[in-house]
């Protein structure tokens, strides 16, 4: 090391002294853990970077503009066995790239480490310079306040909002702490498994679990992976199912390629890894049968994840991930997965109103859980009785159940259903009813139904059935409204089903029972009401905004099957 190395050095090590001191006496206000800013839409993911070597990925970061990046290891090579020097040197090449300030200034940084970050190839907790390496990690990513100086390792949380619960990203250190490769050996250390499972036990809309190398590639590749580590592996496995965490995506850097794996029933639910690595490296990828992408071909690439946290009109909620070549901008991998993909599922009936009795009961696809169930406002817990063949219902109760593991872990959230006994809406003896419902047609430029109904009709008249475009003049720009009375045959709760686009509620005795109002595109609803035997005053109000026209109406008995219906009225001037 010549002179001008030793001074380098030596004032990076009161840089990193001073941050550790000031970590201590001034904490950041946004420390670990701590949610802050708008909702993340975009995440990109960064890793396997050589910092002396051309990194056109960079630009195309600039570009996209993420909310994250995500640094997911092997940040830097320094590769150095003694010698701290080495490190610092590599950190200085990386942000001596304008490219790389510039993004630091436009976009929220969360950092991880793997190896050649960390230090050295394939190293663990015998590395020499670790203590050295930590504090400079925290030090050049600005994470002091997020990585407590005492921690052993650079482990954390961060979170940011989204969705209901928020985005909650986990970085793992399986390095600082880490044994040799064998059966029996440890990742994380004790202390960082505690955090860990302190972690999961918070709520989050959606969580990404960062690990330096992979965690779901098997054992038989020459790369680190966990599955080395079979005993850690499984009990992170554990840990996430005892824990009752949902919402977890992987993700993994490490290998100089990208993919995604899925290993079906891993976590009761199907466990998802994204991985991604290599900004300016490639390499043939490894084989294993869990792969759900072709993995990619060029040297130079960059991903991002775009998350839309709500179901919309045309779509549901899902985290997308794409990885594309930095030079062509030519996509390489597009895969998709729905958040709900995330979640357990049990199917069971919705809260619902009965006439004098019904069946509840509840099916599922996970043969290691348990659904556990109380009623009378209770929860269930690991003494209440298992949910396993339907349930004869005769008065109100309300259902809350969870899922939960054969040892008595509760494993989801509390799921609740009402059945109701419901009282019938008395129907009405008419005579001298004629057969369909008078309706009037107006034209304009309506925001909602109920809004149309409010303006002067063009012209009304009496329509036999529910048919649109038999009234209607133009093809956009109008709504219908239908009154009337609706036969009920036999006294039942009953379901209808309203299909429209755009716009359209229903309602029997002045109670809304379907709302599907609103400018969209063709949708469902639906609702339910209790109704005796007779005539029940019925109103349908739609507007068609633009493109498409739709209007549909059913009526369907508990059991499903779909009962015909008949509409009457009192005459036009009645």
């Amino acid at each position: 090391m010549n002179g001008i190395q030793k001074c380098l050095l030596a004032g990076h090590r009161i840089i990193i002294l001073m941050g550790i001191l000031a970590s201590w006496l001034s904490p950041d206000v946004h420390g670990e853990g701590e949610a802050s800013g708008e909702w993340i839409q975009r995440i990109g993911l960064l890793g396997c970077l050589r910092q002396y070597e051309p990194l056109p990925a960079l630009h195309r970061y600039l570009e996209i503009e993420p909310d994250i990046c995500l640094w997911l290891g092997d940040n830097i090579y320094a590769d150095a066995k003694n010698d701290e020097s080495i490190i610092v040197a590599a950190y200085q090449a990386l942000e001596a790239r304008p490219e790389f300030r510039r993004l630091r200034d436009q976009s929220t940084f969360v950092a991880g480490w793997d190896d050649h970050d960390y230090g050295d190839n394939d190293e663990g907790k015998n590395y020499k310079l670790k203590y050295f390496s930590k504090e400079y990690f925290r030090s050049f990513w600005r994470m002091e306040s997020m990585i407590p100086a005492e921690r052993d390792g650079i482990y954390h949380v961060r979170r940011f909002a989204g969705g209901a619960f928020g985005l909650q990203i986990i970085v793992l250190d399986p390095r600082f702490n880490r044994d040799d490769e064998g059966p029996e050996s440890d990742t994380l250390g004790e202390a960082q498994w505690e955090w860990l499972e302190l972690q999961l036990k918070e709520p989050a809309s959606l969580r990404l679990l960062v690990s330096g190398y992979q965690i779901l590639l098997g054992a038989d590749v020459s790369s680190e992976t966990w599955s080395k580590f079979p005993k850690s592996k499984n009990r992170l496995m554990e840990v996430i199912r005892r824990t009752g965490a949902e919402n977890l995506i992987m993700i993994t850097g490490d290998q100089h390629y990208a993919e995604v794996l899925k290993v079906p029933d891993l976590l009761d639910m199907d466990a998802y890894e994204i991985q991604f690595s290599g900004l300016n490296q490639i390499e043939v990828s490894h084989l294993t049968p869990f792969r759900q992408t072709p993995t990619i071909r060029s040297k130079h690439t960059y991903a991002m994840l775009d998350i839309e946290w709500n179901e919309t009109d045309v779509d549901v909620a899902h985290v997308l991930y794409r990885v594309l070549d930095a030079q062509t901008n030519i996509p390489e991998i597009i895969y998709r997965i729905n958040l709900s993909d995330l979640q357990l599922r049990l199917k069971y009936p919705e809260s619902r109103d009965f006439h004098q009795r019904t069946t509840f009961g509840v099916s599922h696809n996970y043969p290691n859980l348990d659904v556990r169930y109380a009623t009378g406002g209770e929860l269930p817990g690991r003494e209440s009785p298992v949910l396993s063949q339907p349930i004869e219902v005769q008065e109100t109760t309300e259902f809350n159940m969870a899922f939960f593991t054969k040892d008595g872990f509760q494993r989801s959230p509390v799921y609740t259903s009402v059945q109701r006994k419901a009282s019938l809406m008395r129907g009405f003896k008419i005579t001298g009813a004629e057969s369909g419902l008078i309706y009037q047609y107006r034209e304009g430029v309506f925001e909602s139904a109920r809004q149309a109904s409010q303006q002067r009709s063009k012209k009304s008249g009496v329509a036999e059935k529910i048919d649109i475009k038999s009234i209607a003049e133009v093809s956009d720009h109008y709504s219908i409204e239908y009154v009337g009375f609706i036969e009920i045959p036999e006294p039942e709760v009953y379901t209808f089903e309203l299909i429209s686009d755009d716009g359209s509620v229903l309602t029997i005795h002045d109670r809304v029972v379907v709302d599907n109002d609103g400018s969209h595109s063709e949708r469902m609803r639906r609702g339910s009401i209790a109704l005796d035997r007779g005539f029940h005053p019925i109103r349908i109000d739609y507007f068609e905004d633009y493109m498409g026209q739709k209007l549909k109406l059913r009526m369907l008995k508990p059991d499903g099957l779909e009962v015909p219906m008949n509409f009457f009225h009192l005459g036009e001037g009645r």
